[in-house]
């Protein structure tokens, strides 16, 4: 059965977008020359597959939860073996469902679909928009992604979103400037290790600029925490990815005004293992918090989301051609 795609344009760039799951699976910039920032599924038989959860819209958790158990309020939920044979509970119960248009004009779209899960606590409706635009020379994809809790009680929310941006130039010329004080250390299951020992200071840390260079882009399955941020009612969070050609790719995201080593985190994959095209992109990702958040005593005050209440996340990439 054919899955539907939607595009969206501004002045000669363009974006798809693919019903399953609310993906982008492409956006395309057109100066100087034609470049495609998102390396998304290919074809449909990708999206089938799922390989490497391409641009997907992570909700109502980001990640893995540890042996895909949690209890909230004195309830125990257990999502079981996924399809893989693993208990792992990956990026949220949004990733197969078909989302419906709610909105659309020429340069935006919202989609839309509804999460009831017997083994959540509350339904959640959850709200995709994707809007372009440019500025000064730069080409911009805004996603926003909101969570509103639909049920009569509290339930836990926290979002992401997981696109993978290519290379433009030689990836062993690229690097990441990340915002960022601390690295999350993990086990063999990619869960991070108990309290305290799960951040380690992040030695490129450099406390005049605020950043962290990663280089080489390589082998990385990694999240970056402790963020630093520009604060007012929402704090902004500014990663870059430096192409080896000389253009820039900057991740920009709201966050809460709380930022600290559990919520809010920038996520490197460099993507070896994948089956298509592996290594060949980055996926650049910011979670509103750390993997196994629901299981995470830093994180229990921060994932609540009051029956009628909405959490949002919104991310912006900007792509600034080289010479730009």
């Amino acid at each position: 059965m054919a899955i539907d795609d939607f595009t969206i344009t501004l002045n000669g760039a363009y974006a798809t977008i693919c019903a399953r799951g609310a993906v982008v699976t492409s956006w395309v910039v057109p100066t100087p020359e034609t470049f495609n920032v998102i390396d998304g599924y290919a074809s449909q038989e990708e999206v089938d597959e799922a390989d490497g959860c391409r641009s997907a819209v992570l909700a109502p958790w980001s990640n893995r939860i540890s042996d895909a158990r949690f209890t909230y309020r004195g309830v125990e939920y257990d999502f079981g073996v996924g399809d893989n044979g693993e208990r792992e509970a990956l990026h949220g119960l949004v990733l197969d469902h078909d989302f419906t248009v709610t909105a659309r004009s020429e340069h935006a779209i919202t989609l839309e679909t509804t999460i009831e899960d017997e083994n959540y606590p509350q339904p959640v409706r959850v709200s995709v928009t994707y809007e372009l635009s440019t500025r000064s020379g730069s080409w911009a994809l805004r996603t926003r992604i909101s969570g509103h809790n639909l049920g009569a009680g509290p339930t836990p929310i926290g979002l992401g979103w997981h696109p993978y941006i290519r290379y433009d130039g030689p990836r062993e010329n690229a690097y990441v400037t990340v915002p960022a004080r601390t690295v999350i250390r993990t086990d063999e299951r990619l869960i991070p290790l108990d309290g305290a020992e799960a951040f380690e200071r992040l030695e490129s840390f450099d406390p005049v600029s605020g950043l962290a260079t990663i280089q080489p882009l390589e082998q990385l399955d990694t999240a970056h925490s402790d963020l630093t941020a520009s604060q007012g009612e929402e704090a902004v969070i500014t990663a870059t990815l430096h192409h080896g050609s000389g253009a820039t790719t900057d991740l920009i995201a709201t966050a809460p005004a709380t930022v600290n080593k559990a919520s809010g985190i920038i996520h490197l994959f460099t993507g070896e293992p994948l089956a298509h095209r592996a290594g060949e992109s980055l996926a650049f990702e910011y979670c509103q918090f750390m993997t196994n958040a629901f299981n995470r005593v830093e994180c229990a005050r921060h994932i609540d989301v009051g029956a009628g209440d909405t959490r949002t996340m919104t991310v912006t990439l900007v792509h600034t051609p080289r010479g730009r």
